[in-house]
């Protein structure tokens, strides 16, 4: 039987892999045991977020109201992308940044909420800031490359910003998504429903992945 530091170690791989279900499973299993341990928590609040299940991180997050720290911030922001209400998300990663202004998973909660609402050069804003400050950063490489796609704008740039992030991490679902909707965006149909077919393959519930899928398969 694995001990807890074996089963917490092993939910922080599922999640860096984006595979919430086997994430979720492991941190339920801490927050059963440890209901009051605020990290176990906060990662299966995140956890929540990922997979939608917005009922449910809210109701973790009720167990934070009287607590006013970075982390919570950061989850109340995610909350707020998530569910549509993008003034709060923005305050809540704001918040967050005045007190830190490197905050990286900050920047990146507010270029997602940027993404989400069309804003696209607030969004390349962000993940340069984030790329500022580690300039591997996976999330951001991939996300400037989306955000750059969706305004076809400098596809050619999108393109390396895509592939510098598959050199870092390989199997990362979210970048390969990214590199596949660039070549949609470049009109290159056959690769780009290649590399959806290969997200799909590590991430085959993801809703975005999905729609990307659909929208190639329309044109192949």
């Amino acid at each position: 039987m694995m001990n807890d530091d074996t089963l917490y170690a092993n939910g922080i791989k599922f999640m860096k892999k984006r595979d919430w279900d086997n994430a979720h499973r492991v941190f339920v299993k801490l927050v059963g045991k440890y209901p009051s341990k605020f990290l176990y928590n906060y990662y299966l609040c995140l956890c929540y977020l990922n997979m939608g299940r917005l009922a449910e991180a809210k109701s973790i997050l009720g167990k934070f109201d009287d607590i006013a720290s970075p982390h919570v911030y950061i989850l109340r922001g995610y909350h707020g992308a998530k569910s549509g209400d993008y003034n709060k998300a923005v305050e809540c990663f704001s918040r967050v940044l005045e007190i830190d202004t490197d905050n990286i998973t900050a920047l990146l909660g507010l270029a997602y909420t940027y993404s989400e609402i069309k804003d696209f050069e607030k969004t390349e804003e962000c993940y340069l800031r984030v790329l500022d400050i580690e300039n591997m950063n996976v999330p951001a490489l991939h996300g400037l490359g989306y955000a750059l796609a969706e305004e076809d704008k400098d596809l050619d740039e999108a393109l390396k910003y895509c592939r510098l992030a598959l050199l870092q991490d390989p199997k990362n679902s979210a970048a390969i998504d990214s590199l596949g909707w660039v070549y949609y965006k470049m009109g290159f149909y056959n690769l780009a429903m290649k590399e959806i077919k290969k997200a799909l393959r590590l991430s085959p519930n993801d809703k975005k992945i999905n729609e990307h899928h659909e929208l190639i398969m329309k044109e192949i």
